[in-house]
């Protein structure tokens, strides 16, 4: 018996597919049979961090590496974690990956988890695509080529306008609250103009003959000044940001751009996610629960000149395995991994396809292998020319364009490094870029309270003294210095 574990909205298609797919499964393995636990969402999480900081996680685990690597002792339960041998990665499921995939699903030369969902994450924004049109913007063109600046804010100003005059509505340009602000910054604006290294490095750059992480030199005042100047020239040169989104949740915002159609343009997580909101809103409509929905599109965040590459984050889901405390045998976690292999494979892709009536945001890691057993169903992507051209876009921007994945595993005295990206906020979206005194800082930019390049200047001798005092208050030996630290980080 191999034990999985899942988090799923219960009730919901996902719950369905899952149970279907491990009932398939039993069927054709008499001498292996899954049992699984699929635990609500508002809970998994819990559980799972209790299970794997006692020692004794399930057998199958849905992005095991992941929930290894954000705990606390990460570095000690890492044994827990099975390789999966090369044995069971065939050449066709290599090629069919590709290199972005796989550099996702590696740590050390060894592969960790089958993939079963991939995603990029940054560059893109969300807009109206039935406003940019009423104004004739060009969107196929920025969306293959990009824009500077000063294109970006001539062009969304001239969809303002024409907007404000057909509609009557006050409709902005561009609208994103304070919260999310830190995150369009440094996921956003910031990576394609210090290309994919230095986003890579999360603001740390290791300094071998002092033995110790510094403040990353390739992140310097002029070059944070940029992306601020935008921002705030937006807000009070521009006026296209609208201020009274600053104080806004983001579902106030969400309603905003979906039902009161008063902002031309917004922050979202990935590209997928404007196909996503689409396609849910597509079938509202033929159901009759609403009018015809906006059309809904991607646009590339511009960049200082426009010449500088898209450069997106990367991800994957999938399934692992954990070698079980006491070992249960080496006919044990084969079995495990064969389940986890089935699990992620193109057949269970297709039935949460499926069961889901084409409802997705993430992309197939081989999207050839999953289309032999979907052929008899309609793709409702496909049903709209707008979606399909994005969704085309999206699959080969994750073949093609620049990409970039924070490891940790690959940088020197990874414990500093994890403390240093908790204090400065950017693996834990808290500390002092996201919820501290950088971000402080940021918003007297966002309020015209301060130019950008002090702000700039600011900003980085911050971060440089919280690098500093860190490694001085380390080498003091004080057990306290670690709650100083956080604290100090967050005023």
């Amino acid at each position: 018996m191999v034990d999985l574990w899942c988090g799923v909205i219960m009730g919901r298609w996902d719950e369905s597919a899952l149970q279907e797919a491990i009932d398939r499964f039993n069927a054709r393995h008499p001498d292996i049979r899954i049992e699984p636990s699929l635990i609500p969402y508002t809970v998994y999480n819990a559980k799972l961090n209790l299970a794997i900081a006692c020692g004794a996680p399930p057998d199958i685990v849905y992005n095991a590496v992941n929930f290894v690597a954000g705990m606390p002792r990460h570095t000690e339960l890492a044994n827990l974690l099975v390789p999966v041998p090369d044995s069971m990665v065939t050449p066709e499921m290599r090629r069919g990956w590709g290199e972005t995939i796989l550099k996702t699903i590696t740590q050390d030369g060894r592969i960790m988890k089958f993939p079963d969902r991939a995603y990029l994450g940054g560059m893109m924004i969300q807009g109206n695509l039935d406003y940019l049109e009423m104004a004739g913007v060009d969107v196929k063109h920025y969306l293959s080529e990009g824009w500077d600046y000063e294109t970006f804010k001539r062009e969304l100003k001239r969809v303002q306008q024409v907007v404000r005059e057909r509609t009557g509505r006050e409709v902005y340009a561009f609208g994103l609250n304070l919260v999310n602000v830190p995150t369009f910054l440094f996921r956003f604006l910031l990576p394609p103009i210090i290309g994919a290294d230095a986003t890579e490095r999360s603001l740390l750059a290791y300094d071998p003959a002092a033995g110790r992480y510094v403040l990353d030199p390739a992140i310097t005042p002029e070059i944070l000044a940029q992306p601020l100047q935008l921002m705030q020239d937006m807000i009070h040169r521009d006026q296209m940001w609208g201020r009274k989104y600053l104080g806004m949740d983001f579902g106030q915002i969400g309603i905003e751009i979906y039902d009161r159609l008063e902002l031309v343009t917004t922050f979202q997580d990935t590209p997928g996610n404007s196909i996503y909101s689409q396609l849910l809103r597509n079938r509202d409509f033929v159901q009759g629960l609403r009018e015809a929905p906006l059309r809904v599109t991607n646009l590339p965040v511009p960049t200082p000149t426009g010449d500088e590459p898209f450069l997106f984050s990367v991800g994957t889901d999938g399934w692992g395995v954990m070698r079980q405390v006491p070992y249960k045998g080496d006919a044990h976690t084969s079995a495990a991994l064969q389940v986890a292999r089935y699990l992620a494979s193109p057949e269970v892709q297709a039935l949460r396809f499926r069961y889901s009536d084409g409802m997705r945001n993430t992309l197939w890691p081989d999207p050839d292998a999953v289309e032999p057993f979907i052929r008899d169903l309609e793709d409702p992507i496909r049903q709209d020319p707008w979606l399909a051209y994005l969704w085309d876009l999206y699959e080969s921007w994750m073949k093609e364009a620049e990409t970039y994945l924070a490891e940790e595993e690959q940088f020197p005295d990874i414990h500093d490094r994890r403390a240093l990206l908790n204090l400065l906020g950017v693996a834990s979206y808290g500390g002092y870029f996201y919820s501290g005194q950088g971000k402080q800082t940021l918003e007297r930019v966002l309020f015209n309270q301060v130019e950008p390049l002090q702000a700039a200047r600011e900003m980085l001798a911050g971060a440089a003294r919280l690098i500093d005092d860190y490694y001085r208050q380390r080498s003091s030996g004080d057990p306290q210095d670690a709650d100083r630290r956080q604290i100090s980080s967050v005023r």
